[in-house]
C-alpha cells in the first residue's frame, strides 16, 4: 500500500506541474475549465501560407489508413437518417437521452469519431481523416443522405462532410463551433490527463480528485472519467486514443478546408456563455456556407444540449422538420 501511495504522490506532482503552467486569470483552457474560452484565431498570413502543408499532411493520413475504420455506433428510430457526432474527449453516450428523443422523428445513429468512444485508435488524426470515416459509414449502412448533428470537434467533422460531399448532407446543425482555427486550449487537459499513472488509482472518485487542482468544474471532471474503462486486471485505462488525440491535437485545432461555399441548409448555435462563436466569425461562416442560419441561446454554456435541452431539441427539431422551400 505504501507504494501504492508513493506512486500517487508522484502522480499529483506531474498533474500539479501541469496545472502550474496555466494561468487561471487566461482563459485558455475553455469550456473544460468551465471558463470563457480564449480569443479567436481569425486567418492570417501564416493561416494561409500553412494551409498547402496542412492538406498535404491531411493527405499523407488518409494514405496511411491502410485498414477501413469502422466507427461505433448506437442506433434507434425510423424514418429519414439523422447522424450525430460528439464533441472533443466525448462519446456517443453524451448523446443517448437527446437520441431517444429525435427518434420519435428519425432514424437516429449515435457515431463515436476515431479515438474517442468505442472506436477504434489510429495514429493519424484530422478533419479530411474524420470526415472519411463518416462518409464510409454512409456506405456500410446503405445511407445515400442524411441529417448531421455535430457538437464542437464533431461540427467540424460535419462541415467538412458537407463541404466535401453536399449532396449527401440534407440539412446541418453545428452546435457552438465555427469553421475557424481556434488557439491549443486544451493542450494543458491533455497534459494533466497523461500525467496520471492510472495503474495507482482504485476508485473513479480518486481519479476525478486527482484532477482537481487542473480542473476546478466538477461537471467537467466527471465528464472526462467517463473515458476511463478496466481492464483485465481491474486496473483503470483510458478508452480514448489518448496519445493519438495528444499527437494530432494541433490539427484538431485547424481550421475546416474548403475550397468553396455549399448551399446545405445549415444552422449553428451559439452558446451564450461561451464565446466559441463571436460575431466577427459570422462573415466566414457565410462566405463558406451562404445559407447559414444562427440562432443564440443566450443563458446556454458550451454543452447547449445539456443546458438547455428542451428548448435545444424544439429548435433542432424545427429545424430539421421545416419544409423545403
Amino acid at each position: 500500500m505504501a507504494a501504492r501511495q508513493d506512486s500517487s504522490a508522484a502522480t499529483q506532482r506531474r498533474v500539479s506541474a501541469a496545472n502550474n503552467r496555466l494561468n487561471p486569470a487566461d482563459p485558455s483552457i475553455g469550456a473544460f475549465a468551465g471558463l470563457r474560452p480564449p480569443e479567436s484565431v481569425h486567418p492570417t498570413a501564416r493561416e494561409t501560407l500553412s494551409f498547402s502543408l496542412r492538406s498535404w499532411q491531411s493527405f499523407v493520413g488518409l494514405l496511411r489508413q491502410s485498414e477501413t475504420m469502422r466507427l461505433n455506433f448506437h442506433v434507434q428510430g425510423d424514418g429519414f437518417p439523422l447522424i450525430i457526432l460528439h464533441g472533443f474527449l466525448g462519446s456517443s453516450d453524451n448523446w443517448r437521452a437527446m437520441s431517444k428523443r429525435f427518434a420519435a422523428h428519425f432514424k437516429v445513429y449515435c457515431l463515436d469519431l476515431r479515438n474517442h468512444g468505442a472506436s477504434p485508435h489510429h495514429r493519424a488524426m484530422s478533419y479530411p481523416a474524420m470526415a472519411d470515416d463518416v462518409r464510409k459509414f454512409f456506405a456500410s449502412e446503405k445511407i445515400d443522405r442524411a441529417h448531421l448533428i455535430g457538437h464542437s470537434m464533431g461540427g467540424k467533422v460535419a462541415m467538412q462532410v458537407a463541404l466535401e460531399e453536399p449532396q449527401s448532407v440534407g440539412r446541418l446543425v453545428v452546435i457552438d463551433i465555427a469553421p475557424k482555427a481556434y488557439p491549443p486550449a486544451h493542450r494543458p487537459l491533455l497534459v494533466a490527463l497523461k500525467a496520471l499513472a492510472l495503474a495507482t488509482y482504485e476508485t473513479y472518485s480518486d481519479v476525478e480528485r486527482a484532477l482537481e487542482d487542473v480542473i476546478h468544474d466538477t461537471q467537467v471532471r466527471q465528464f472526462l472519467v467517463k473515458n476511463l474503462a478496466r481492464g483485465a486486471d481491474a486496473s483503470f485505462r483510458w478508452r480514448i486514443g489518448l496519445d493519438e488525440i495528444n499527437d494530432n491535437y494541433d490539427m484538431l485545432t485547424d481550421s475546416v478546408g474548403a475550397d468553396r461555399a455549399v448551399a446545405t441548409h445549415i444552422r449553428f448555435i451559439r452558446a451564450g456563455r461561451s464565446g466559441y462563436i463571436a460575431d466577427a466569425d459570422i462573415p466566414q461562416i457565410r462566405q463558406l456556407f451562404p445559407n447559414a442560419e444562427i440562432a443564440t441561446f443566450p443563458d446556454a454554456g458550451h454543452w447547449v444540449h445539456i443546458d438547455d435541452a428542451d428548448q435545444f431539441y424544439q429548435d433542432v427539431t424545427g429545424f430539421l422538420l421545416r419544409p423545403s422551400v
